[in-house]
Formats: structure tokens, C-alpha cells, sequence
């Protein structure tokens, strides 16, 4: 990936975080963070950047202005040439006749108010920004094996129990067919809506369009989620040995699913995992 301004591979995850890359870079990046682990790591390290950065700055402008010996802004020292006082220590007095002299270049201070709403706003800015890379890196985090283990703690038909005010626990059952060589698990969230369900697969390669489907006890069917495999591309063969993780939802409650069924477009079932 060629970064911002020419910058090398991966050196754009702090100006993506900070907000300052065109449009045309931003997707370019979060192009580029849904392959790069270690994109995604610094992504997660730096999040809390901005708002270090806003701290820093909002002390600076809220702070008052030194002034020499203590004096009180504005004022001048007794003895003073344009705010310069004769015989100082350290002070560089102005050679020049004050006729000779140029007028000072007077700079309206800082309005103190006011940059501290541009700094809100400026926040919220990068926080609607970033908040689409760091769901990116959840989600990666999640289905792309950097949290597998706790994705995938039990399976067999064991249930894992929720932690501590959590709504429901999670059920995980497993499934494998000889006679096409695919293996699979889900995880099953009851949720008030339906049930939530995370899925991996092995055993499956390319060219092919899938889909995971939730049968009911009933023979209603509803579908999970859907995939392409590429050409050359696969999950848990050999060349390509990570399963294939992803997330999906259904409407029917946990307690009315049969079975998932994955299937090709053809129809063809390729793999069946029983609930019941």
C-alpha cells in the first residue's frame, strides 16, 4: 500500500486516526486494514490518540500567558522600549532610534472559546471517521482468527456461560460430511430478536457462492449469510489451512432451529449441523 503522500506500507494508520486523509485515501486505507494485521493492532493501540492530543492542546490554550518578573499582561516594565526593558538580563534591546523602528506585527491572541469548539468539533469529526476502521477491526478481530479461541471455547453441543449480566449464554454444535469433505461449527446466541450466530467452516474451496441456512423444527428455512470463494481461494485445505469464519442472524428463537444447512446456489447441501 502506498500511503499518504508517497509514505511507505501501513504509515497512514495515525493520520487515518487523526483524520487527515482526503476521501480518496481513507478508503484506500480501509481497504488496505481489512488484510493487515499489524494495521489492525496499531489501529486498536492508537485509538485513544485524538483525544491525548485534544487534552494537550486545550490545557495550552486555556492556560494563562507567562509574562516577565510576573507582570500582568499587557503591562510594561518601568524603563521599557516597545515592551523591552533597558539593562535586563538576557534581554536583546533594539539598537535603532525608536523613528527607525517598524511598527510591531500585533497578532490577535487565541480565542480560547472558540478553539475549544473546534477541538469538540474537530473530535467528533475523527470519531465518525475512525468508527468505521475500528468496527472493521472488530469484526476482523472476531472472524478473521485474531479472537478465535474466545469465539470458539466449546463445541460438541456444550454451552458456555455468559459472563456476569449477560443476557444468555451461547451454544455451540459442530457437524462434518464425508462425502464432500466439509466440517463445520456454529455458536448460538439467543437473542430477543431471533438468534445470533457465529459460524466457521473447513473443507471448502473455490469457485464457489454458498450459503448458510436455518431450518426449523417446522421446515421453515431462513437464511444466515452468503459468501464467494474465489477461484484458487479456500478455507481449512491444504495451501489454505484457517477455516472460513463469519457472523450472521436469523429470526427464528434458538429453541426452533432443527439444523443449519450450507448450501451451494445449485441447491446442492454441501454440510449439516444438527441443533435438536
Amino acid at each position: 500500500m502506498t500511503g499518504l503522500m508517497g509514505s511507505p506500507p501501513h504509515a497512514d494508520v495515525a493520520a487515518y486516526i487523526l483524520g487527515v486523509l482526503d476521501e480518496e485515501d481513507s478508503e484506500a486505507f480501509e481497504g488496505h486494514l481489512l488484510d493487515c494485521p499489524s494495521c489492525q493492532d496499531e489501529l486498536r493501540e492508537m485509538y485513544a490518540l485524538p483525544d491525548a492530543l485534544d487534552l494537550i492542546r486545550g490545557d495550552v490554550i486555556g492556560a494563562p500567558r507567562a509574562t516577565a518578573h510576573g507582570a500582568a499582561p499587557g503591562a510594561r516594565p518601568a524603563g521599557s522600549v516597545n515592551g523591552a526593558a533597558h539593562g535586563s538580563p538576557g534581554v536583546i534591546q533594539d539598537p535603532r532610534p525608536p523613528g527607525c523602528r517598524s511598527p510591531r506585527r500585533r497578532h490577535a491572541p487565541p480565542r480560547a472559546e472558540e478553539s475549544r469548539e473546534e477541538i469538540t468539533a474537530a473530535r467528533a469529526r475523527r470519531h465518525r471517521a475512525v468508527a468505521l476502521g475500528v468496527a472493521a477491526v472488530l469484526f476482523i478481530g472476531v472472524t478473521g482468527g485474531v479472537a478465535a479461541s474466545r469465539l470458539w471455547p466449546g463445541i460438541g453441543g456444550t454451552t458456555v456461560a455468559a459472563p456476569t449480566g449477560a443476557p444468555a449464554a451461547t451454544e455451540f454444535r459442530e457437524g462434518a460430511s464425508p462425502g464432500t469433505g466439509v466440517s463445520g461449527k456454529v455458536g448460538l446466541t439467543p437473542r430477543s430478536w431471533g438468534t445470533e450466530v457465529a459460524f466457521q467452516l473447513s473443507g471448502v474451496t473455490g469457485p464457489e457462492r454458498c450459503s448458510l441456512v436455518a431450518v426449523s423444527r417446522g421446515g421453515d428455512t431462513d437464511v444466515v449469510s452468503g459468501w464467494r470463494i474465489r477461484p484458487g481461494d479456500g478455507f481449512g485445505v491444504p495451501g489454505h489451512p484457517g477455516p472460513l469464519r463469519l457472523t450472521g442472524a436469523t429470526a427464528l428463537a434458538t429453541a426452533e432451529i432443527a439444523r443449519f444447512e450450507v448450501r451451494r446456489d445449485d441447491g446442492v447441501r454441501l454440510l449439516e449441523i444438527p441443533v435438536t
